[in-house]
């Protein structure tokens, strides 16, 4: 407030990273309400919806409020401010949620007619849980300092790094100008990867490890690697209200079956450089190489994660099902899976103080904020199954809305869990 108030600007913007942020917008939305501020508000951020943004969050905000799903969509929110047409955006606004409300409605009657499960259903879902249990090379954890970044840039989403990230979008564009675009694409990513790898501007680490393992119900239940009856963590997550309940627990064999499954869980991080480099970017106003190295920095931080995804899965003997093309690795054409804490399957953030006392980033340069964040830049946490049925991915229970990251600064930590098998992509959202 007291910026906004010093600045006179012209609108206030939020992006959300955890789903505890949409909480934290939702509370700052009131208490501009409460101080009779109605400004023009701008929400984005990967942990937030589009629907949920113009549905419930614009009507609890007394001013205008808009959702930009990237920096470009921001920008034209802004551009219609600039200009006075934000009557534009409003009638497209209500035009998708008057779609939205047709759609809810036919989806409701069919509901009616007997076709969802309620969320006190008993039971667990009919996964298989006596598949044959990968054994892992080694329990316990292993440091990785070393890693040749010729190695990490095969497995960069170029999608994701020259359409979401860079915004080379073709647009209206013929087939000869985006071509060209594509080409401008190639050669700042050409450049950027010589620069990095030069100027040791991205610095990978990794923290990795297997556990044995075991399901009791919604939990995963994490035991000691020397000592497989003493039990170390225990992770409860939700399960699905309808469908097919399903919860990733189900995807690891049963305390009661007397065997120990396994469990992967890996941190991966490239380092504070490069946020330093693109902080002083940006303080130079050099926003175009900003962005670019912005960028650059996210989506090697997400292809180090899929690069040792695929390790993982070669050290547990199943990477035979690998798909020979690494842009197929990026819509799972792989036995396994891998989560991080914050999604619909697996919610709970402050999970992410369990999975740091098993693998201890810290020794990657790692930390833990008051509110789960990962601290520095460029990390992704993650955990992973490997017995789970191919190709399929499920979403929570109704009472838990969909997140990602969103925040520049704290999106790229990537610590994960790892499954064995593939568990249904549109059913958990990871």
């Amino acid at each position: 407030m007291d910026a906004w108030r010093s600045t006179g600007a012209d609108c206030i913007g939020m992006s959300g990273l955890l789903v505890k942020s949409v909480t934290i917008m939702e509370q700052n939305l009131r208490e501009l309400n409460q101080l009779n501020i109605t400004v023009p508000v701008m929400l984005g951020g990967a942990a937030l919806t589009r629907h949920y943004a113009e549905s419930h969050l614009r009507n609890v905000y007394e001013g205008p409020l808009y959702y930009g799903k990237d920096a470009f969509e921001g920008l034209a929110v802004c551009e219609a401010l600039a200009r006075g047409e934000l009557q534009k955006i409003d009638t497209q606004v209500e035009a998708r949620l008057t779609k939205r409300a047709e759609v809810d409605a036919k989806v409701g009657q069919r509901l009616e007619g007997g076709d969802s499960a309620t969320a006190t259903a008993p039971g667990r879902s009919d996964v298989r849980a006596d598949l044959p249990v990968p054994k892992p090379p080694f329990w316990g954890d292993r440091l990785v300092e070393s890693i040749d970044l010729s190695e990490i840039y095969p497995f960069v989403n170029r999608t994701a790094l020259f359409r979401g990230q860079w915004g080379f979008k073709r647009g209206d564009l013929n087939e000869a100008d985006y071509a060209k675009l594509e080409q401008k694409a190639e050669e700042v990513f050409a450049r950027l990867s010589e620069q990095c790898k030069r100027e040791h501007i991205l610095r990978p680490q990794v923290v990795y490890g297997f556990w044995p393992c075991a399901s009791e119900g919604n939990d995963l239940v994490v035991f000691d690697p020397k000592d497989h009856e003493r039990e170390l963590e225990r992770f409860s997550f939700p399960r699905q209200n309808g469908r097919q309940r399903l919860c990733i627990s189900d995807f690891f064999r049963p305390r009661s079956a007397g065997e120990r499954d396994v469990v992967a869980f890996h941190c991966v991080t490239m380092g504070v450089e490069v946020s330093h480099r693109a902080k002083q970017l940006f303080e130079r106003n050099d926003y175009t190489e900003y962005l670019y190295l912005h960028g650059m920095g996210v989506e090697c931080a997400e292809a180090l994660a899929e690069l040792w995804h695929k390790r993982i899965r070669a050290e547990l003997g199943i990477g035979h099902d690998d798909s020979p093309r690494i842009k197929e690795l990026f819509t799972q054409k792989y036995r396994g899976s891998r989560f991080s804490f914050g999604y619909p399957a697996c919610p709970d953030m402050s999970d992410q103080e369990k999975l740091f006392r098993l693998l201890q980033p810290e020794r990657i340069g790692c930390r833990l904020t008051e509110n789960w964040q990962i601290d520095p830049e460029q990390i992704t946490p993650r955990r992973s199954t490997s017995r789970c049925e191919r190709g399929r991915h499920f979403a929570g229970g109704a009472s838990v809305f969909a997140s990602a990251s969103g925040d520049f600064a704290q999106r790229n930590p990537r610590c994960d869990m790892l499954v064995s098998q593939s568990v249904p992509r549109r059913a958990l959202g990871r």
